[in-house]
């Protein structure tokens, strides 16, 4: 199977905005939709609780997410905090030491000063305690840091995994 094979429901956009550009730089190493997402890096990409068959199964929407409304999990607030530390104060953190993460958020920076909104939707997943960020995690540190959140709304698209499947 192809990788975009793997994700028959995920919307183009999706798999262009995330997966694409990883998939061209890690190489795809998944022949069926049973090999085990979570002997490779890609467990990290796709979510440590998640298997391939339930990214297959997952549906997709698109939708406004009113950032002082919505609730992120820990884990995704997390991450954008220690973006904002490491790009904007220099701050060295396990989490946010990936490469041109500065760039990454300064370009956000850039972008939404300019544009009032981020780039491109964030892809979320819905989990028990909030959304949990996909991909996204500059373009959502950029946005907190930038604007008053108290007067935003940005797209994402969201996955609805079903968690029952084993």
């Amino acid at each position: 199977m192809k990788p975009r094979e793997f994700f028959p429901n995920m919307p183009d956009e999706v798999f262009e905005i995330w997966l694409a550009p990883l998939i061209e730089g890690k190489g795809w190493p998944f022949k069926t939709v049973e090999d085990d997402l979570q002997a490779t890096n890609w467990r990290y990409v796709l979510g440590i609780d998640f298997t391939l068959r339930q990214w297959i199964d997952c549906t997709w929407e698109l939708i406004d997410i009113n950032l002082p409304q919505s609730k992120f999990t820990n884990g995704s607030i997390s991450m954008a905090t220690a973006i904002v530390g490491n790009a904007a104060y220099g701050k060295l953190t396990d989490t946010a030491n990936v490469e041109n993460t500065k760039e990454r958020f300064q370009s956000c920076v850039s972008y939404i000063k300019e544009h009032g909104n981020i780039p491109t939707p964030i892809i979320l997943t819905r989990i028990n305690d909030g959304f949990s960020v996909m991909d996204g995690n500059h373009r959502l540190a950029a946005i907190l840091f930038t604007v008053n959140p108290l007067d935003i709304v940005i797209k994402a698209w969201v996955a609805n995994i079903n968690l029952t499947i084993v």
